[in-house]
């Protein structure tokens, strides 16, 4: 279920929201309700929202510096609604990377459609931040934390640092393991019972990885972001690229 979060200062149209609309035909609920940008600010650090939907115009704090705030607290798709069609006011939500800009009064068709794209944003975010993490946090744990230096770490280490070293390349196990003194076997074998994954796992992990960072850059087309992390096909970066993110580079462009 996706988590929402309603803040909106007319309590009408706060409440016609949350008990008018379908929430669960699209798979979420109502986790909280605030009634300015303040207490609103304060239900995002405290359930932690999938979704926003907030009015820009409310005592105390607005929505756009509500949002911007509390993208600090935790990631979330944010829906923007306003009586005001404004295009100061729109020209930040944008800068803040807001799913949808909504006039107000809203049809539930409208809300429905904003809902799914902010779901699409969610999904989108998730997958990326959870191979970021699983990713750092691998090489973290076999570079950097202070493990026992028995020859099977210092193997393991040493195929990470390789990785690190030449991932912009194209190489196969057998070029690593004739730079290490090893076998293949060997190598696959201690790599997976110390790691969890495989090398080829790890790998392509690492890849994609940066491979993210110079797409969120926005400055390098993704051919050229393919062949530089290593990827000689850009068709084959693509496919492995939706494998572990879900969605091709260039749909992550569009929402980061």
């Amino acid at each position: 279920m996706y988590k929402i979060l309603v803040v909106e200062d007319e309590t009408i149209i706060r409440k016609g929201m949350i008990y008018s609309f379908e929430w669960s035909k699209y798979n979420c609920v109502i986790i909280g309700e605030a009634k300015n940008g303040k207490e609103g600010l304060e239900q995002i650090r405290l359930l932690k929202p999938d979704i926003v939907i907030a009015d820009i115009s409310m005592p105390l704090m607005n929505g756009i510096d509500m949002i911007r705030e509390g993208n600090k607290l935790c990631p979330f798709a944010s829906i923007i609604l306003t009586g005001y069609d404004e295009f100061n006011y729109a020209k930040q939500a944008i800068k803040l990377e807001v799913s949808d800009y909504l006039l107000k009064p809203l049809s539930n068709e409208d809300l429905g459609e904003a809902i799914m794209r902010a779901k699409s944003k969610v999904r989108i975010k998730r997958n990326y931040n959870n191979l970021e993490s699983e990713v750092s946090n691998l090489a973290e744990k076999n570079l950097m934390e202070n493990i026992a230096f028995n020859e099977v770490s210092i193997l393991v280490q040493n195929m990470i640092k390789y990785i690190d070293k030449n991932y912009m390349n194209k190489f196969r196990i057998e070029d690593v393991a004739m730079e290490l003194a090893s076998s293949p076997t060997t190598m696959n074998e201690k790599f997976k019972k110390q790691t969890g994954i495989t090398y080829h796992d790890y790998l392509n992990r690492y890849r994609i990885t940066k491979a993210i960072i110079l797409i969120k850059e926005k400055q390098t087309p993704i051919y050229s972001i393919a062949e530089y992390v290593g990827f000689a096909d850009t068709k084959y970066f693509n496919k492995v690229f939706k494998k572990y993110i879900g969605v091709s580079p260039t749909q992550l462009l569009k929402v980061i």
